[in-house]
């Protein structure tokens, strides 16, 4: 029998005895382990990444908004930013909307 059912099942020489206090303690807390690393953690490092690049924005830098939208920043704010969508077309976002920073070789001075 598995290590992990014969723990659940609190089996101990044969005869079913009920698991142990300690037992499910560490069983709960591997399951813990489990979620934190595979779920929490990841998307913690997600949003840490997502924040510092939209901080990071600068003008000229091309992006990509949430919803799809193919700009050049033209001015920033503290919390929104002025993108450049076509010639003379300027649209103010929130900064939380610029989804990802291109590579700025298309960039344009104004």
């Amino acid at each position: 029998m598995p290590l992990l059912a014969a723990i659940a099942l609190g089996l101990q020489d044969g005869e079913a005895t009920g698991p142990g206090t300690t037992d499910l303690l560490v069983l709960y807390g591997g399951i813990g382990l489990v979620f934190w690393f595979m779920l929490i953690r990841p998307q913690s490092k997600e949003r840490k990444r997502l924040q510092s690049m939209r901080e990071a924005v600068k003008k000229n830098d091309r992006v990509v908004t949430s919803s799809g939208i193919f700009a050049t920043v033209a001015a920033v704010g503290d919390s929104d930013i002025t993108l450049r969508i076509a010639d003379g077309v300027r649209v103010r976002f929130a900064r939380s909307a610029i989804a990802e920073v291109l590579a700025d070789e298309g960039a344009q001075d104004d």
